[in-house]
């Protein structure tokens, strides 16, 4: 049982983090886009 729970922690952990790269991901690729918009659009 447990073993169990630490798993499912594990799980949920990676997950988290997961999320947290695609945000990063995400919000670089705005921020991005939003500096060539800028740069075009004064």
């Amino acid at each position: 049982m447990f073993e169990g729970w630490l798993n499912f922690i594990q799980e949920i952990s990676l997950f988290f983090s997961l999320q947290v790269f695609i945000l990063r991901l995400c919000m670089m690729f705005v921020a991005f886009f939003l500096e060539k918009v800028f740069y075009y659009f004064p």
